[in-house]
């Protein structure tokens, strides 16, 4: 989407897939947080005017309704929490769009003490290292921050700051990445694109990226992505890429969560599987080959079952806590797919009438009953295909 001129655009389908991601991952979030912690942060670096042409409530005015929701629910529930608060942070570079930003958030009424927000016109790339500052200040402390970045394309979304971010606990970014606008500009001879070009990728050598072949416009999008996903792998312990896309499987937006936590990691999948689809767009794995369909409530585990048979391969007595593990943090499915893949398997072994693929050892007292793969349960896998 093309960066707007007014103050306020109009709401799309895709943007209602974002928002509907972030605010089932929010909700997770808070809920999570506001239990172990005293203070969190959430930064939105392109927060804009908090609504759209239609009436329809921006990342803003969502994150503080769901945080409100939350504080309430806490403070109702526990007297001796000690939690003290969320401290939410919005910053524009656009006059108009925070002063209507700010209208709107005095409009939102009764905002409980526990919550604190703050509103800055200024560029993403000069109030983000102040967030940073302030959590290397107190990294003793660990605060947990959360980083929605959705810019109109990528200027002023410095990787040194992005790196800097997540190589502090706690810390996590759901970015939206302009592989399209990237593209374009990837060979601009102006200084400023060029600069933005290289404070992007944090490179000065495209080479690799350009590539020679044919059709390089479309191969090098996927080149650029590739490259940002393997820069962003060497800060972050988990990482997920997947898109947006229309009916015919074409790409609309490309979005990056990166996070230390093996558990954000797992709640931010939940909010990927577990969002209602969105007219006719649907979110898409491109991490994986088969480019797997996020949005199908009955999707195809085939992909997951060769996976698993080929990453147990002849191995024995591996407990299913294991491969739960496994399948949540090195996968983009869930620990409910990897129950069904097995739960298959079982059923097939059952009609063959032999362990096809792999033997089940019960290691409790208590009879296991069938489909179940939980920490009492060890699988020795066959040496098939």
């Amino acid at each position: 989407m093309a960066t707007p001129t007014s103050t306020e655009w109009e709401y799309t389908q895709h943007t209602g897939a974002k928002h509907a991601i972030l605010e089932r991952y929010l909700k997770a979030w808070f809920g999570i947080l506001t239990h172990s912690h005293k203070n969190l942060i959430y930064y939105d670096g392109f927060c804009g005017p908090g609504k759209y042409k239609g009436g329809q409530i921006g990342s803003p005015l969502l994150a503080l309704r769901i945080a409100r929701e939350q504080v309430l629910r806490i403070t109702s529930k526990q007297s001796d929490s000690k939690f003290e608060k969320i401290h939410l942070r919005f910053s524009d570079n656009n006059d108009d769009r925070i002063k209507q930003l700010e209208s709107h958030l005095q409009t939102e009424g009764s905002i409980p003490e526990k919550i604190e927000y703050r509103v800055a016109n200024i560029n993403f790339s000069s109030y983000f290292p102040k967030i940073i500052n302030h959590l290397e200040v107190n990294k003793g402390t660990k605060i947990p921050c959360f980083a929605f970045i959705d810019p109109f394309g990528f200027f002023d979304v410095p990787f040194d700051q992005i790196q800097r971010f997540l190589s502090l606990d706690s810390t996590e970014i759901f970015l939206f990445f302009a592989s399209d606008s990237l593209n374009r500009f990837l060979e601009s001879k102006q200084d400023f694109t060029k600069e933005q070009v290289r404070k992007t990728l944090d490179t000065d050598n495209y080479e690799d990226i350009l590539g020679s072949d044919e059709n390089s416009q479309i191969k090098r999008k996927e080149r650029i992505k590739n490259y940002y996903q393997k820069r962003l792998s060497e800060v972050a312990n988990f990482l997920t890429k997947f898109s947006i896309c229309d009916h015919h499987k074409k790409e609309i937006a490309t979005l990056f969560f990166a996070t230390n936590h093996p558990r954000g990691f797992v709640k931010m999948k939940e909010a990927m599987w577990g969002v209602d689809k969105v007219g006719d767009f649907r979110f898409v794995d491109s991490v994986d080959e088969n480019q797997i369909d996020i949005f199908e409530p009955n999707p195809d585990l085939t992909p997951l079952k060769k996976i698993l048979l080929t990453k147990y391969r002849g191995l024995q007595n591996i407990n299913c806590s294991e491969i739960r593990r496994y399948v949540e943090e090195s996968s983009i499915y869930l620990d409910k797919h990897k129950r069904a893949v097995l739960s298959d398997l079982e059923d097939e072994q059952e009609q063959l009438g032999f362990d096809k693929y792999f033997q089940i050892y019960n290691l409790s007292e208590r009879k296991r009953s069938k489909h179940t793969f939980s920490p009492n349960v060890e699988l020795s896998f066959r040496d098939v295909e």
